[in-house]
């Protein structure tokens, strides 16, 4: 089956003037230059919808007494940008199906480096939040046109091509919140908090002129294929599950990270060791973020690793519930089953629909996650306000668990689903 921007490798391109071949379309492999070149700007792109973004938390305290914000104003810096995420995902991957996704990188990361180190340059609450608003769009437009370039890159291995960018990714977290304050800040100096902002820029600049490059170049993108997208990626049949599974590995991650410190502070564990359960889940997230290409290799299919992964995010979930006192290892476990969870979403993005819907599927996968992952802490917090408790948090994230387990279950066994016509 080839998709409508994929030549059969005997084909060849008719020059529009003349009329005559000009050479065969073969897609790309990794063993060419392009494909490694795709890959490498995935990774870079990846890392940089992270590691601007998630440079705000440690940077926070200066930024409070240097602007004198109030908690609200300096909450909104990092929940601006997740609003924006969540609410322009679905309109940039149809923007992504229509326009093909190295415009949309060339111009999102540019965006995502205009926007994140104009935060520097900030006077106030106003000219703080509508740049960090930038950023989020510049993410939101990214992940969607990097789910299509995985498609591109390695035709029938998306998972794998995934697997790069997830690890940048999750590398641009590490590095957002552990350079920043660090690193970062003394080597700016006087400059502070401003000075790195304008330092994790740099990482966005060097994208969008890769990505500008690689657009020069050829982009494999053909007119027609263009021209047929469809703007219902979402009626893909099989896809719903994923979609559920991605919106609820969010909810169990980010109501972990959020509310498993406070938990076991009040469970009488001093603030360094209520920390190290959330270490614990950064930790396997690093360690299983290239583990679904082998999974989906291994079982052939999708439906094996949403399960595997279920089950560990749900083992330590429970774990959390009912036997606390190891918070270490059901951390670990919610890191990679969660994690593991995230990567396998955006990989059947890539290698379940077609190609002509991958925008569109992607925008509202990750609309659902971004939604997830607000209203989780939210929902634990008004929990614990009505009950005094954690208990009925912790049944709520064991609910998550369970619909991730179902979810999982009901994924497509293979790979690419039956398109339309011209996805023939």
């Amino acid at each position: 089956m080839l998709r409508a921007d994929m030549a059969p490798p005997s084909s060849v391109v008719m020059c529009p003037s003349a009329g005559a071949p000009v050479g065969p379309v073969l897609p790309p492999t990794l063993s060419t230059p392009r494909a490694r070149a795709m890959l490498v700007l995935s990774w870079l792109a990846g890392f940089n919808c992270r590691a601007p973004l998630l440079a705000a938390g440690p940077l926070l305290p200066l930024v409070i007494r240097d602007l004198h914000l109030s908690a609200t104003a300096a909450g909104a810096l990092t929940g601006v940008p997740l609003f924006a995420m969540a609410a322009l995902s679905v309109p940039g991957g149809l923007l992504v199906d229509r326009a093909g996704p190295w415009r949309v990188l060339m111009a999102a990361q540019l965006a995502i480096a205009v926007g994140g180190g104009l935060r520097g340059a900030a006077g106030g609450a106003l000219t703080l939040l509508v740049p960090a608003a930038l950023l989020g769009a510049g993410i939101s437009l990214s992940q969607p046109a990097l789910a299509r370039v995985a498609q591109v890159a390695l035709p029938g291995r998306a998972a794998v091509a995934t697997a790069v960018y997830v690890n940048g990714l999750i590398l641009g977290v590490l590095a957002g919140t552990t350079l920043s304050t660090t690193a970062l800040l003394a080597l700016v100096g006087p400059a502070s908090w401003r000075g790195v902002c304008a330092l994790w820029a740099l990482p966005g600049l060097a994208a969008a002129a890769g990505w500008a490059v690689l657009r020069r170049a050829g982009s494999h993108e053909s007119p027609s294929a263009v021209a047929a997208r469809s703007p219902a990626g979402w009626r893909v049949p099989g896809f719903a599950p994923v979609v559920v599974a991605f919106a609820a590995q969010a909810m169990i991650f980010y109501g972990a990270i959020t509310w498993l410190p406070e938990f076991y502070v009040t469970r009488g564990w001093s603030v360094a060791a209520a920390a190290v359960p959330v270490t614990a889940v950064a930790a396997a997230s690093v360690a299983v973020s290239v583990l679904a290409p082998v999974l989906v290799a291994a079982s052939g299919g999708y439906r094996t690793p949403f399960v595997i992964a279920a089950a560990l995010a749900g083992a330590g979930q429970v774990g959390v519930a009912l036997a606390p006192a190891a918070g270490t290892a059901w951390g670990a476990l919610i890191g990679a089953g969660t994690t593991l969870a995230f990567a396998l979403g955006l990989a059947a993005a890539a290698d379940l629909v077609p190609a002509d819907r991958v925008g569109a599927a992607t925008g509202l996968m990750l609309t659902a996650g971004h939604g997830a992952a607000t209203a989780a802490p939210l929902l634990l917090g008004a929990a614990r306000d009505l009950s005094g408790g954690f208990t009925a948090g912790w049944v709520l994230m064991v609910g998550a668990a369970a619909a991730l387990a179902a979810a999982a279950c009901r994924v497509p066994e293979g790979r690419r689903q039956p398109g339309r016509a011209g996805d023939r």
